[in-house]
C-alpha cells in the first residue's frame, strides 16, 4: 500500500487535497465535507468496479475500477493521516480469511452449492490478494505443495487416511520446500522461518 499512498500524496499535493501526517488520538482531523466526499468516492469507485467491470465482464473496466478503488482507499488513508502497519495487514487478512471460511463452512454445513462456491472463491481471492501483496510466488508454492501432497502415499503406493478421511503423511515424509522457493524469490534471507 505504500506504493499507492506515495503516488496519491503526489496527486493530493497537486490538487490541494489535505494530507495529514497523523490521526490524533481520539480526534477526527477530517471535516464533515471531506468525510462525505471520501464516502461518495469509495461508493462510486467500488460500484464502478462491480457494475462496469465484474458484472459487465469488461476486463478493462475491471482493471480501471480496481485501480480507482485503490486510489480512493489510499487517498482516504493519506487524508486521515493513517499509515497501515504490518499488524494492521495481518489483522485485516485474518478477518477476511475468517469471513471467507465462514461463508464456505455455512455452505458446506447446509449443503448450499451457491454458498460453497461463493465461500470458496472468496477464500481464493483473499489468498491470492495476500500472496500478491507479499510478493509470494504463489504458483510455485502451490505446485510444490501439490508435489508434496502427491508423495503422501505408503510403501504400497496407496494413500493413507485417518478415521476422518484426511490424508496422512507416511513415515519419513518431508515437508514441502516452501522456504527454498521463498529464498530463491529473495523473500527470505538464510535462516529458517516458520510457515
Amino acid at each position: 500500500m505504500k506504493f499507492e499512498m506515495d503516488l496519491v500524496r503526489e496527486n493530493h499535493k497537486l490538487f490541494g487535497v489535505p494530507i495529514r501526517d497523523k490521526f490524533p488520538d481520539g480526534k477526527n482531523p477530517v471535516t464533515d465535507e471531506e468525510r462525505a466526499l471520501r464516502r461518495r468516492l469509495i461508493r462510486e469507485e467500488t460500484d464502478e468496479t462491480i457494475n462496469e467491470g465484474l458484472l459487465a465482464s469488461s476486463l478493462v473496466k475491471l482493471a480501471d475500477g480496481i485501480a480507482d478503488s485503490m486510489v480512493v482507499t489510499a487517498g482516504t488513508l493519506v487524508q486521515y493521516g493513517l499509515d497501515p502497519t504490518e499488524e494492521d495487514f495481518i489483522h485485516a487478512a485474518k478477518e477476511l480469511i475468517e469471513d471467507a471460511r465462514g461463508a464456505l463452512d455455512k455452505g458446506l454445513m447446509f449443503r448450499q452449492a451457491s454458498n460453497i462456491k461463493v465461500g470458496a472463491v472468496m477464500l481464493q481471492l483473499v489468498c491470492y490478494g495476500i500472496a500478491y501483496t507479499l510478493n509470494i510466488p504463489y504458483h510455485d508454492v502451490f505446485k510444490e505443495v501439490h508435489r508434496n501432497n502427491m508423495a503422501k502415499v505408503g510403501p504400497d503406493g496407496k494413500p493413507i487416511f485417518d478415521a476422518g478421511g484426511k490424508f496422512l503423511k507416511p513415515k519419513g515424509h518431508k515437508p514441502p520446500d516452501i522456504e527454498g522457493i521463498l529464498q530463491r524469490a529473495g523473500l527470505l534471507k538464510g535462516a529458517a522461518n516458520d510457515a
